[in-house]
């Protein structure tokens, strides 16, 4: 879904031969669409390689942690984004 929203968000610019990048909404949905695709390489590092060293006393690991406070700042930063396009 975000990978179809990037895209048509790509085609309407492009359609409407508006110049890319060229606002913070649009700057902003880069970064987020890159941070997305980190997130989801931490996601696949952390659920797919369980240190078992690290889960001490059955504890989640610290880098569970990082990756759901991750995800929290990238939902964050997307409403950020949506709000600047309201302002458009």
């Amino acid at each position: 879904m975000i990978v179809t929203g990037v895209g048509l968000g790509i085609g309407a610019v492009a359609k409407a031969k508006a110049p890319h990048l060229d606002d913070d909404h649009k700057k902003w949905g880069v970064a987020i669409f890159v941070l997305y695709f980190a997130q989801i390489a931490l996601g696949a590092i952390i659920h797919f390689f369980k240190p078992t060293s690290w889960t001490v006393g059955k504890r989640r690991p610290l880098q569970n942690y990082m990756h759901a406070v991750f995800g929290i700042l990238i939902v964050g930063l997307a409403f950020y984004q949506v709000s600047g396009a309201l302002s458009i």
